[in-house]
């Protein structure tokens, strides 16, 4: 059984278009063991494009972003970390915006067997 795609924005619903995008790092974490002198960083890598839905397409192409993080975010996290987690997405966002490769190409569907 194949899991189905969701937007890579709000996490929603299936996406209709995808964004070509060159392959960065999203993130870094520093996984800090016992001897901190043993650290090492974890990097969290956006590999090829990235995917959206109808209504994240037209915010994105609004330049809208943070009705695409009031989306992704509403009802979903508790209040207490939900502009945590909003700063989390912006960031990556933002570094989308800067991979960018080329505008965005309709999806298309695949039909029911």
């Amino acid at each position: 059984m194949e899991i189905p795609k969701a937007c890579d924005f709000c996490m929603l619903r299936e996406p209709d278009w995808m964004y070509p995008c060159a392959d960065f790092v999203l993130m870094s974490l520093y996984n800090l063991p016992a001897d901190v002198s043993d650290r090492e960083i974890i990097h969290s890598v956006s590999r090829g494009p990235w995917e959206a839905c109808d209504m994240c397409h037209l915010y994105i192409e609004s330049d809208l972003w943070g009705e695409i993080a009031d989306r992704a975010t509403l009802g979903r996290y508790p209040t207490e970390i939900r502009t945590a987690i909003r700063a989390m997405m912006m960031s990556g966002w933002r570094k989308f915006q800067l991979h960018r490769t080329g505008p965005a190409q309709r999806v298309e569907k695949r039909k029911a067997a």
